[in-house]
């Protein structure tokens, strides 16, 4: 009974990694459509004053992230 146990295990563990490896074809990518919606404009009230931890907020809007995704942010201190 151990070693069928041990061998099922085995064979389970096993069975993923030859599944990743079955088909070698790619299928293409789907086309995904762009949507055209325009969002509200947002304000962000940080819960503190600006600190390190509300550094993304300020990356993205500086390096146009959320200009990208079509959001207009505005950041406000309390």
């Amino acid at each position: 009974m151990n070693r069928f146990f041990v061998a099922l295990v085995v064979a389970l563990g096993i069975l993923p990694f030859l599944a990743a490896c079955g088909s070698s074809s790619e299928a293409p990518a789907p086309q995904i459509e762009a949507k055209v919606t325009s969002f509200p404009p947002v304000s962000v009230v940080l819960d503190w004053f600006p600190w390190s931890n509300h550094a993304g907020l300020f990356i993205a809007k500086d390096k146009g992230y959320f200009a990208a995704e079509g959001l207009d942010v505005d950041i406000h201190p309390p």
